[in-house]
């Protein structure tokens, strides 16, 4: 079991279900199961697609956010797959700075 430190949310990488078991069996909070759809920082990568992911969803002993070729287009996707939330890497690095949005933009 991982050590749990007030206010502090633990989590677990994964990219099936033996790992989401794994993760649950930690007592970790949430796991980010990825890849979900192709992506640029793993090509060649076989990604889960959005009917996979539901399914390993529903097995999991812990929360799951989905990661990987995640955008506003493939996020709409998963409205139903029951993942807690979804996790970017490069839709958010190329939106550009925070600082270049208008207030209340993230």
């Amino acid at each position: 079991m991982i050590g749990h430190r007030r206010g502090w949310v633990t989590t677990a990488a994964a990219h099936g279900l033996a790992a989401l078991m794994g993760a649950g069996r930690l007592g970790v909070d949430a796991a980010f199961l990825s890849p979900v759809f192709a992506t640029g920082s793993h090509p060649g990568a076989s990604a889960l697609g959005p009917v996979r992911l539901a399914r390993l969803v529903r097995k999991s002993p812990c929360a799951v956010y989905a990661l990987g070729g995640i955008d506003c287009r493939t996020a709409a996707r998963l409205q139903r797959s029951g993942v807690c939330g979804v996790a970017a890497i490069g839709a958010v690095a190329e939106a550009g700075p925070l600082s270049d949005r208008p207030p209340g933009v993230v």
